[in-house]
């Protein structure tokens, strides 16, 4: 971004080239702030599982914090499934050909490979993602049970995720239910005639992700796709508890404390919020991993409660943080950055307006002087010039649409307009400039900040500035005193146009009669001859 700013200010320099750089530059630094904005829902640090075998590594459980009670949270998004297996399915039999279109999301499994799995299902034809595949493999050899949760998924779209499923002992039976985003959820009671896996044996074989291997073509565990920040519970969620959880949002990053619930209070949500920071979830928080807190290879595992040991192994996973464009902007300065560049806006319009003038007079002196010769190409260069020359006006629209955008999206930058006192420099800075070309977007600009900013200190620091400055409107009002020349001149013009009409039809009018006149002038006076000759006869 500060290579981005200097190029900017270089292509502003540039007085006797056209700004049409600068102008592009502008436009996209706004759209950059606004697809910021558009995105804040979206996790700011997660996983990237990039390859077949990419897998989180997760460490030993006991059997029974799965088999009771146990919750997993994460903000998900999938990838694109049309081609990722393209390439294996040289290597694969027709008669597998059906695992390409399964991809694991969760594992627990032990040693002699009895457990949980949790499966992403494709439509065979689509290859588009359909529903959840739900294993359990009991005690018993061989005995498996597979229930299928259905679900409408989006690829390329980051969604809420969560699996939590207990065991009713009374009836020997388990209820899972699996939340998609926020409304949708699917719930099951599956019966189980023997137990989750041998109780004496832990559960080893954990992971998030895949665990692929070409040796016996697991190709239907890959997961493609992005992962936030991880959670685990001792503890069934309700649904009350998912959407309290779902309001916190993909960024939330503690351990639900009781003190925190003053900082997310939320009247829509006050039961909900209850549930979660009543301090019971902090407790039973098995493994938390934010995607931040890696080392070596490994992800550290912060949970309070230390019920699970030991820390996660993180396989062929990027791990990623995203920087906020508006903490990007505070270190290039904070929003009197973008002052600077009005200034070099203005400065710059006087010494190219000479500049452009300079041109203009040798261009049409060279057109005098080869008149006869190439005059169809000189013509078209001065034409060219002109085209290609951005409007000085649309530089100062650009910039005051970002100085608006950065101040609509960001309470942070509101705070620094009234910590370090910038409204007065801002006024300062608009009674300065040409007002030319600035004051249409003004009136705009400072509405737009009037009916859309609720912070108090702000409203009144923009009308002690701005609103009630009233050099402020005197500096502007050329343009408008322009436009109603221009308009008065306009209406005129018309009217006298249009009196000019009224007498021309008048005159034709006037003609018509008399013409009409003279006619039946001429017919009277053809009777009377003719009744004479009558009279005579």
């Amino acid at each position: 971004m500060k290579q981005y700013f200097s190029f900017l200010k270089d292509e502003l320099k540039r007085s006797i080239k056209s700004n049409q750089y600068a102008n592009l530059m502008l436009i996209e630094l706004r759209k950059m702030i606004n697809k910021n904005q558009q995105q804040e829902e979206n996790p700011i640090n997660f996983f990237d599982f990039y390859e077949q075998n990419s897998n989180v590594q997760l460490p030993t459980f006991r059997n029974s914090l799965i088999s009771k009670k146990f919750s997993f949270f994460t903000w998900i998004r999938f990838e694109d499934f049309q081609n990722i297996f393209s390439p294996l399915k040289e290597n694969i039999e027709n008669e597998n050909i059906e695992k390409i279109y399964k991809t694991q999301i969760l594992s627990f499994l032990t040693d002699d490979s009895k457990g949980i799995e949790l499966l992403l299902e494709f439509n065979k034809e689509t290859k588009q993602p359909e529903s959840f595949l739900y294993k359990i493999y009991l005690s018993q050899e061989n005995e498996l049970i597979e229930t299928k949760f259905p679900f409408e998924i989006e690829t390329k779209k980051w969604t809420f995720f969560v699996f939590t499923q207990k065991y009713k002992r009374l009836n020997s039976e388990l209820e899972v239910c699996i939340y998609l985003g926020e409304k949708q959820q699917s719930s099951k009671i599956i019966k189980l005639t023997k137990k989750i896996g041998n109780t004496k044996q832990p559960f080893i074989q954990n992971e998030i992700g895949s665990n692929f291997t070409f040796s016996n073509q697991e190709n239907q565990k890959s997961f493609f796709g992005q992962i936030g920040t991880i959670y685990f519970f001792q503890e069934f969620l309700n649904e009350n508890q998912v959407k309290a959880i779902h309001f916190l949002g993909p960024n939330y990053k503690s351990f639900f404390y009781q003190n925190e619930i003053f900082e997310y209070s939320n009247p829509k949500f006050e039961k909900e919020l209850k549930e979660n920071f009543n301090g019971k979830l902090s407790q039973k928080t098995i493994i938390y991993h934010n995607p931040k807190e890696t080392k070596n290879n490994f992800c550290l595992n912060q949970s309070p409660s230390n019920i699970v040991k030991g820390n996660s192994k993180i396989n062929k996973i990027y791990s990623f943080t995203k920087t906020n464009f508006q903490d990007i902007i505070h270190c290039l300065g904070g929003i009197r950055s973008f002052f600077y560049l009005i200034l070099q806006i203005d400065e710059l319009f006087d010494v190219k307006k000479m500049e452009m003038n300079k041109l203009q007079l040798l261009s049409n002196e060279n057109v005098n002087e080869n008149v006869n010769e190439n005059s169809s190409d000189t013509k078209q260069e001065i034409s060219t010039t002109n085209v290609n020359e951005i409007n000085p006006k649309s530089l100062f629209e650009e910039i005051l649409k970002i100085i608006r955008d950065i101040l609509l999206n960001d309470p942070n930058f509101q705070e620094e307009m009234i910590q370090k006192q910038l409204f007065p420099i801002f006024s300062n800075l608009l009674k300065s400039i040409n007002p030319k070309y600035f004051s249409s977007q003004i009136y705009d600009f400072i509405k737009k900040l009037k009916e859309n900013i609720e912070n108090e200190q702000f409203q009144i620091q923009l009308k002690n500035n701005l609103i009630f400055d009233f050099n402020i409107w005197k500096h502007f009002i050329f343009e408008i005193q322009q436009q109603n020349i221009n308009k008065e001149s306009e209406e005129n013009n018309e009217n006298n146009e249009n009196d000019e009409n009224n007498k021309n039809d008048e005159n034709i009018k006037n003609n018509e009669n008399n013409e009409n006149n003279e006619n039946n002038k001429n017919i009277k006076n053809n009777e009377n001859n003719e009744n004479i000759k009558n009279n005579e006869k």
